[in-house]
């Protein structure tokens, strides 16, 4: 795994009467770590801070590792969903970053505003964040790269959202497995990664970016979501790609010249003879 490489892929949102991490992946063990983050949260041992670019920080001294084995670890769901969600107020619509212990959660937050209806008097606010877990000391390059990308996927949920209530179906379907999997997160997450179109779709913007350096792949079949994270990873690839095009055209022309020579000597056999 490379250092540029993301450790997660969350979404989290808020809404009037509730907050969910809704998906994480890949998956993590529960651990006793979880009550100690949960213990520098409620503290506030950390405090949010501008950025010279439109994002925000959030910083703790605590030494704990949250990565093992290239995996996040010691965040249960619920801490996530306070950690990334409490601070949507200051930063919708903008990029930001939250640093605990040596993982540097880098996002976009946004807002969907739904219209009030004959049955619902009062319009309806969500808020939602597309995050990508990272180690703490990436190059700030892939910073920029990451939130960028998130920001791309932010807008194709809004656009999906205004088209066919995208994000509304799926939030709900996802609540749905959420109560049936209570106190089982890693079986939830699962389940929510193949059942779920949202979760199909972040799972392979993960793999994407992690195996071949971008990602190029369609929201819901409808808005495609481009993006290059590694130049360097994603050209090796096309040089792959390319050098074994090449060689399969070496090969099929060695057997073009090959057949062709069998012909030439039969031919000449034929005239000999």
């Amino acid at each position: 795994m490379m250092n540029s490489d993301p450790v997660c892929i969350l979404l989290a949102s808020t809404w009037t009467g509730g907050e969910k991490l809704l998906f994480r992946y890949p998956n993590s063990v529960k651990n006793a770590e979880s009550r100690d983050v949960l213990a520098i949260l409620s503290n506030h041992y950390y405090a949010l801070k501008p950025s010279l670019t439109p994002s925000y920080s959030v910083c703790n001294e605590s030494g704990l590792s949250s990565i093992k084995n290239g995996v996040l670890v010691g965040f249960e769901d619920p801490v996530l969903a306070n950690l990334l969600l409490t601070v949507n107020t200051h930063i919708c619509t903008h990029k930001y970053e939250i640093k605990i212990n040596d993982v540097l959660f880098v996002g976009y937050s946004n807002k969907l505003c739904k219209k009030k209806t004959l049955e619902k008097q009062e319009s309806l606010s969500i808020y939602f964040n597309v995050v990508f877990a990272l180690r703490s000391n990436v190059d700030p390059y892939f910073i920029d790269v990451y939130q960028d990308l998130s920001q791309q996927i932010s807008h194709a949920i809004i656009h999906e959202e205004s088209r066919v209530g995208y994000l509304s179906v799926e939030k709900q379907a996802i609540l749905e497995l959420h109560e049936l999997h209570n106190g089982e997160p890693n079986e939830l997450h699962d389940r929510v990664s193949v059942e779920s179109s949202i979760g199909r779709f972040l799972k392979k913007v993960f793999e994407d970016v992690t195996n071949k350096g971008s990602v190029d792949t369609y929201l819901n079949k409808w808005i495609r979501v481009s993006h290059c994270i590694n130049p360097r990873l994603s050209r090796n690839m096309t040089s792959y790609y390319n050098n074994n095009n090449i060689n399969n055209n070496n090969k099929n022309n060695n057997n073009n010249n090959n057949n062709q020579s069998m012909i030439n000597n039969s031919n000449n056999n034929i005239n000999n003879n």
